[in-house]
């Protein structure tokens, strides 16, 4: 999966509505419209076959295809389905200069996708939620799924000399001290099985 800009933006998860991909699209249309050359590399899987989302996934998926097509983004915009690999989901996103997870701020429960995204060292843009409360400093927050303020968030990331820096310092940072505690949280559980 490729994109023909100079700035890329990445996403991933499961296509949910709440997952703001829309809005990123959105967003990648402005920025282009105001001289940047910005892109948007979305992967995402569509809904098990037996759960109840699915419908709503695939929807969401194809609401997202059409916006691209409607906004003339199809070279610049790039959204995968289909169940990837976390080796995967890395290597087509690395070259992405940050992450964008704008999700609705009134959804409920956890994203498996910030903490997979943050073992890639770049910036995240995400969503004032309960969910991203404990990315701390490592993160460019948001308020919920607002379009300007995405553009404006990837405005800063691709033209300013040190916010891109600063926010891949700070989630280098995290992803070290993530795993850092999670080794010695085992090596603790090690030790003392030994001694019992």
């Amino acid at each position: 999966v490729t994109v023909n800009a100079k700035y890329v933006f990445g996403t991933f998860g499961l296509w949910n509505s709440h997952k703001g991909v829309h809005a990123a699209i959105e967003a990648i249309a402005q920025l282009r419209d105001s001289g940047l050359d910005a892109g948007l590399i979305a992967i995402g899987a569509i809904h098990d076959v037996n759960h109840e989302s699915r419908y709503s996934s695939e929807q969401y998926l194809d609401k997202c295809r059409r916006t691209a097509n409607h906004l003339g983004l199809t070279n610049v915009v790039a959204l995968w389905s289909g169940m990837a690999s976390y080796a995967d989901v890395r290597s087509t996103l690395q070259d992405c200069i940050a992450y964008l997870l704008p999700y609705d701020a009134r959804f409920p429960g956890q994203s498996s996708a910030a903490a997979a995204l943050l073992q890639l060292g770049k910036p995240l843009i995400v969503s004032k939620t309960p969910m991203f409360r404990d990315l701390d400093a490592c993160a460019f927050y948001l308020e919920s799924i607002n379009v300007d303020a995405l553009v404006e968030a990837c405005r800063a990331m691709a033209t300013s000399d040190y916010i891109c820096p600063y926010y891949s310092e700070r989630v280098k940072l995290e992803a070290i001290r993530r795993t850092s505690a999670a080794s010695a949280k085992a090596y603790r559980g090690f030790v003392n099985k030994c001694l019992t």
